[in-house]
């Protein structure tokens, strides 16, 4: 399993800072957020740092978007991406789904707030489509949804494809009985944690992938406003814990 950097978690930038934000931390593979190509420059300055892009983050697809995924399957062609990461209404999956070549992977993310926020969810939306669509593990937002980690990624059974590492805290028992509905219109957004005091267990993590099989992409995210710090934090803890389990 490789680690990557995500450009999202330092969507402040122009994409030449996030980068080079991502390079200082050691970072040689990277996530792109669709965000940061916002033109031929930006494209092009990603292809001439030489990096390794594992994925686009193309953001979302919901029912009342009119977004369609032609700049992000134009963009993994244009920095050798394999495969596309999105949240995906389940009313749209196959409309998306079906506008992404065959030579792509769709990995559909889990968002704690919309209605793919569950592993059952998740798998019952992307159950009957091809294989090359499979889902991509969001560990903070399945915090927040209040499902470990590890958990979302054994009821995946098999179809997950890529991994977001990103820490978050999960929800007190009363903000999860309201509903994710009310819960988002009537509380307050989640504030992402200081690096390394989320609940996000990266040894139980690790376990739960090995055991499953899984030996893609991991992917460094964060939200918060010490994305450096955060990141480090992840980089030392995954590193800990990948060693531990060889060792």
């Amino acid at each position: 399993m490789r680690l990557a950097g995500h450009t999202y978690a330092f969507r402040g930038l122009p994409v030449a800072g996030a980068l080079t934000a991502l390079e200082e931390l050691r970072f040689d593979a990277v996530e792109v957020w669709l965000g940061h190509l916002d033109s031929d420059a930006a494209i092009e300055t990603v292809r001439s740092r030489g990096l390794d892009v594992v994925a686009v983050s193309a953001g979302g697809y919901y029912e009342s978007d009119t977004a369609t995924p032609a700049r992000a399957v134009e963009a993994a062609y244009a920095l050798g991406a394999p495969r596309i990461v999105a949240c995906v209404s389940p009313s749209r999956l196959r409309e998306v789904a079906a506008a992404i070549p065959d030579d792509l992977e769709l990995c559909v993310e889990n968002h704690w707030d919309q209605q793919l926020a569950r592993p059952g969810e998740v798998l019952r939306a992307i159950g009957a489509l091809p294989s090359r669509v499979g889902a991509c593990l969001d560990t903070g937002h399945a915090l927040l949804a209040g499902v470990r980690p590890e958990r979302f990624a054994r009821g995946l059974e098999g179809r997950l494809r890529h991994v977001h590492l990103k820490d978050a805290r999960p929800p007190h028992y009363l903000e999860r009985a309201v509903g994710r509905r009310i819960r988002r219109r009537l509380l307050p957004r989640p504030e992402p944690p200081e690096p390394g005091t989320g609940a996000l267990e990266i040894s139980s993590l690790v376990a739960a992938l090995s055991e499953t099989g899984y030996t893609g992409t991991i992917t460094a995210e964060d939200e918060g406003p010490h994305p450096q710090d955060a990141l480090t934090d992840l980089a030392a803890r995954w590193g800990v814990a990948t060693m531990a389990r060889q060792g």
